[in-house]
């Protein structure tokens, strides 16, 4: 009994891991004909497929795709496309035989990195919509549909309440075996 109660202790004490995508822009402020560097990273994040938008403003902006670089080097060329549409910028990747896991160990890697020409005087958004990323060899599905990406902290176990837990019924165990 004690070892099953420590062995629960135990798992239930780990902190809580969620895979996340952020954007880092190179500069906040920009004049006309500067450019600014995106770069999307991503952690903790273990895929075959994925599919995403960058949603901004394109008036303001517009994509060099010479620029484009990305940690994912794809055996081959067909398996990551990046596709303009009116919104903005939508990434594929199809990576069967590649795994990410393999290319980027599952930590942080940059999933692209590109050069955006300010065209015009705004104020713009980055956001990503239509996310689509594919488990490997289980192809669960997580679908966020957003129009903009907010970051939560990911709740993790109260380990102090299960330690506490855990000495209080050793301590009751304890005085059972007293009697």
């Amino acid at each position: 009994m004690k070892k099953i109660i420590a062995l629960v202790t135990f798992i239930l004490s780990f902190n809580a891991h969620a895979g996340l995508i952020s954007i880092n822009l190179s500069d906040t402020e920009v004049v006309i004909g500067e450019k600014i560097q995106v770069d999307i990273i991503a952690n903790d994040i273990t895929t075959d497929l994925f599919n995403f938008d960058l949603n901004f403003d394109t008036s303001l902006f517009s994509y060099d795709s010479t620029s484009f670089t990305s940690d994912i080097t794809p055996l081959d060329p067909f398996s990551y496309a990046v596709t303009e549409f009116p919104n903005g910028l939508a990434f594929s990747y199809f990576g069967i035989f590649e795994p990410i896991l393999t290319i980027a160990d599952a930590s942080n890697f940059v999933l692209a990195s590109f050069e955006l020409t300010a065209s015009a005087v705004g104020t713009s958004n980055f956001s990503f919509s239509n996310i689509e990323f594919y488990e490997p060899f289980a192809f669960n599905l997580s679908d966020i549909d957003s129009d903009s990406m907010s970051i939560t902290s990911v709740p993790e176990p109260q380990t102090v309440i299960l330690f506490g837990l855990a000495i209080l019924m050793s301590l009751v165990q304890h005085q059972r075996l007293k009697k």
